[in-house]
């Protein structure tokens, strides 16, 4: 049996954090299974909540929509027994990062400019611009996702089943 850490007296969740997003669900997905704990897509849990954020920002603005996309990431922060998986831009934008560092153990997983671009390039949903634009931002990114979270990992040449086990080994006891 693998039991989490714990935080303020409740069982803490772990928050999968990385600058491939699709990976940091791919791989957040794998833990949860391997665990057999709940699953949560934090960006998905948004949509679902929100139904049609085009309407809401223009019907009630974009601050309405970052105040509710706010409470949203609130509550998530409070799940327990669950591994979650957010987008770093959510993340990066989200004021109280302390709210997710004081009730989930945060992990950052890490890839180097040329595994990104690689893992990148590979997704047809990406214009290039978008790709361009990611890795200019590389390593501002790459500094404050380090800077907020507990845990990194270096995932260079590390496949699902490695990391998934890295992970385990850094945050979960038994």
């Amino acid at each position: 049996m693998i039991y989490f850490l714990y935080k303020r007296g409740k069982l803490k969740s772990i928050t999968i954090l990385c600058q491939d997003d699709a990976l940091a669900l791919d791989v957040s997905q794998g833990l949860a299974d391997a665990l057999g704990v709940y699953f949560a897509d934090a960006s998905g849990i948004i949509s679902y909540t929100l139904q049609d954020e085009k309407a809401i920002w223009n019907t009630c603005g974009i601050d309405y929509l970052g105040s509710l996309k706010r409470k949203c990431l609130e509550d998530i922060a409070e799940y327990e027994n669950s591994i979650i998986s957010l987008d770093f831009s959510l993340y990066l934008g989200f004021e109280d990062k302390n709210k997710f560092l004081s009730n989930t153990h945060v992990v950052y997983l890490r890839l180097d400019s040329n595994l990104l671009e690689k893992s990148l390039r590979g997704r047809k949903s990406l214009t290039s611009e978008e790709i361009s634009l990611s890795l200019r931002q590389f390593s501002v990114r790459d500094e404050l996702l380090t800077k907020y979270s507990e845990t990194s990992l270096d995932l260079n040449n590390l496949g699902r089943k490695t990391a998934i086990n890295r992970i385990v080994k850094l945050v979960c006891r038994r």
